[in-house]
């Protein structure tokens, strides 16, 4: 069981330094901003980091959710919880993506 949530974490990690690095990943990006003028008005570079260190703190906190209930003796909780802050860490990836774009008018 622990294996599974080191997994996950390390993959939602990972994920995190890739979409820093390659930040036009984003595919709603690159969907919904077509011409090059919406694409100016568009903050890539922290758009790419707000998702970094997201991603990075999700999987810190599945990586490291499994030892600290088990030390609680709460291990039947250990997956509703990690997959609670998986949901909730996707969910403010997508509600933070919005503050990015800049809307001028």
């Amino acid at each position: 069981m622990i294996w599974l949530n080191i997994v996950a974490g390390f993959i939602l990690i990972i994920t995190g330094f890739i979409l820093k690095r390659y930040p036009t990943l984003v595919s709603w990006y690159s969907i919904d901003i077509s011409s090059d003028n919406e694409k100016s008005k568009f903050d890539l570079e922290g758009m790419s980091k707000m998702y970094r260190n997201i991603l990075l703190t999700i999987g810190l906190i599945v990586i490291l959710i499994y030892p600290i209930l088990d030390f609680l003796e709460l291990q039947i909780y250990i997956i509703p919880v990690s997959f609670s802050i998986i949901v909730i860490g996707i969910f403010s990836l997508y509600m933070g993506g919005e503050i990015f774009y800049k809307k001028r008018v």
